[in-house]
């Protein structure tokens, strides 16, 4: 894809001749819906192209981040570094991922990230 424009899903299913929803299935490893023959051609044309989804338009069309808060009040201490490892080895087996957030002790800088965190920034 060295000189071709940046591809989206709608060029994809473009070139495979099938519909967004096929290749958004393929791409979701839902492939009981789709025959091996559309599978391989969908899988064919990504590897030919290198097409990659564009998270931030996944994002957008499932009002979905897969972002996970965790809201430390100290990263200093020992305990809390230790704990958002814990944390973020479960999320990230769980297909989430976890983003550390310190409030350096202050419960005002807490109140405005939790504030933050719940009305702009991350939905599950």
């Amino acid at each position: 894809m060295a000189n071709e424009e940046k591809l989206n899903i709608n060029d994809i299913a473009e070139r495979a001749g099938v519909s967004i929803a096929t290749v958004s299935r393929y791409l979701h490893g839902r492939l009981e819906k789709m025959s091996d023959k559309t599978a391989n051609r969908i899988k064919q044309i990504i590897e030919e192209t290198g097409y990659v989804p564009n998270a931030s338009a996944v994002q957008l069309m499932t009002q979905r981040s897969g972002l996970i808060a965790i809201v430390a009040a100290d990263v200093d201490d020992y305990f809390s570094t230790e704990f958002f490892k814990g944390a973020s080895s479960i999320l990230e087996a769980e297909s989430y991922t976890g983003v550390l957030f310190d409030t350096n002790s202050s419960v005002k800088r807490e109140a405005s990230l939790l504030d933050r965190i719940s009305n702009k920034i991350l939905m599950v």
